[in-house]
């Protein structure tokens, strides 16, 4: 992240060692509660969509692995089986 601002690279320091030390894959709201639990950045919207700008580049610059971040809201496209309804379809 050559270029940024102090308070960008401060905040993303914080982010990954945030993620670093969990056990487990975080949702971008679960790490942005905990930077505000420590008072790294205020509970405020423009904070959370500066920590999901910051977050994105991380992981495009390949300093954040992409699975210490999850998302279980995404929509999971799946097809259509018969399978699972006994006695439809069956010979």
């Amino acid at each position: 992240m050559r270029g940024r601002a102090a308070a960008t690279l401060a905040l993303a320091d914080a982010a990954h060692e945030v993620l670093a030390g969990s056990s487990y894959a975080m949702t971008l709201r679960q790490l942005f509660y905990a930077l505000v639990s420590a008072a790294v950045i205020p509970k405020v919207e423009p904070a959370y969509a500066r920590l999901k700008r910051v977050m994105r580049d991380l992981r495009e610059d390949g300093a954040v692995p992409w699975d210490w971040l999850v998302d279980h809201t995404r929509l999971v496209f799946q097809p259509r089986t018969h399978l699972g309804w006994p006695g439809r379809f069956a010979r």
